[in-house]
């Protein structure tokens, strides 16, 4: 019987993460604990260690694909300022992925797009495919490593994606809202030009059509590129002026939403008691954030494991010079009522200026 990563980590007492990276060679782990490690997986016979580079070169000299047991998790490693690997909703992406890897007695190589070599690591076989995560502007570049590929939580034609499903997730937000009597309802999100913002948009304007309400410009931001607090505070500062009686705003994700009820509550205004904020992606109480959002949760989990499996699915059919079928899988969601949102209440908080919460403070 073969000796896998896992039964090493286990004699040794460590993750097989860890395993996979040292054998690797991997700079991040300690000079001592890959040569300890090494040591142990070539007294149980673990194979790799000996033979990997041999793999490596009979494979490109007769032309073929070797396999390694290895994907790369490709991620942007900042998002607004934050590193995303210490995000709630990219934290559980991350152990999902790595929980499949030891099922799948694979190896997951979590490789920063910005790390020096990438291209090569890539392009020279050293692993058998590549997860994208939310880093759709970037696939067709990868597209010309010839490498099987899937996108996570976004989407590019010609590739293999799994997605949260959004349109129907925000048109049930607006159903939640309209039952509280919200009509006078805002969407912030970032640009529309890329395929899952556009969905929820389109969920948004259709579901205030279903409330018998006609979409207006004055309602939406839609140019939010960087959604840092400042950035949410002008948005929200030119919908106020447009329309001074909103009573609810509908955010592209809960990370958004974050940001909007803080700005809210800096200007005075109780949420929900005087604006209703919904989210997406429910991660509010992973984050510990100081009101409940409510949100539409999708199972992040499985959305992890059905990427690895199309990527095998897809590696194997290249691997077998078969032809690689893509798709794409959208991932739906409920909607989850939390603290964020309430009745609507025909405000005292009416003014000519751009917020009642904003003169109260000024007077």
């Amino acid at each position: 019987m073969s000796i896998t990563q896992q039964a090493i980590a286990t004699r040794l007492g460590v993750s097989q993460t860890l395993v996979g990276k040292a054998l690797k060679g991997n700079p991040r782990v300690a000079a001592a604990t890959r040569e300890r490690i090494a040591a142990v997986a070539a007294e149980m016979g673990y194979s790799s260690v000996t033979n990997s580079g041999a793999r490596q070169m009979a494979a490109r000299r007769y032309g073929n694909m070797a396999r390694t047991g290895t994907i790369a998790v490709l991620f942007t490693p900042d998002f607004v300022g934050q590193k995303i690997h210490t995000l709630p909703y990219f934290m559980e992406l991350f152990a999902a992925i790595e929980t499949e890897c030891q099922r799948l007695e694979l190896d997951a190589m979590m490789m920063p797009l910005r790390e020096t070599g990438l291209q090569g690591i890539l392009r020279e076989g050293l692993v058998d495919g590549a997860i994208l995560l939310n880093s759709h502007g970037i696939a067709h570049l990868l597209r010309q490593l010839n490498i099987p590929l899937v996108l996570l939580n976004c989407q590019g034609p010609g590739h293999n994606s799994v997605y949260a499903e959004g349109y129907e997730g925000v048109r049930g937000l607006l159903e939640h809202l309209g039952q509280l009597g919200h009509r006078k309802i805002a969407f912030l999100s970032h640009t529309t030009d890329f395929s899952l913002s556009a969905q929820r948009y389109e969920g948004y304007r259709d579901g205030l059509l279903a409330l018998g309400e006609i979409p207006r410009d004055a309602l939406e931001e839609k140019c939010l590129y960087e959604p840092n607090l400042a950035a949410v505070e002008a948005a929200l500062k030119r919908l106020w002026e447009r329309e001074p009686g909103l009573t609810a705003v509908v955010c592209y994700n809960d990370f958004i939403a974050m940001q909007v009820i803080t700005v809210l509550q800096s200007w005075g205004l109780d949420v929900p008691g005087q604006v209703s904020v919904t989210g997406f992606d429910d991660i509010s109480v992973q984050s510990n954030f100081t009101i409940a959002i409510t949100s539409v949760y999708y199972d992040r989990a499985a959305m992890a494991r059905r990427s690895l499996s199309l990527l095998t699915d897809y590696s194997r059919d290249l691997y077998s010079n078969s032809n690689g079928a893509t798709s794409g899988e959208a991932m739906k969601g409920s909607v989850v009522i939390r603290s964020s949102t309430g009745p609507v209440k025909l405000p005292e908080r009416r003014s000519s200026g751009c917020l009642a919460g904003q003169n109260q403070k000024e007077n």
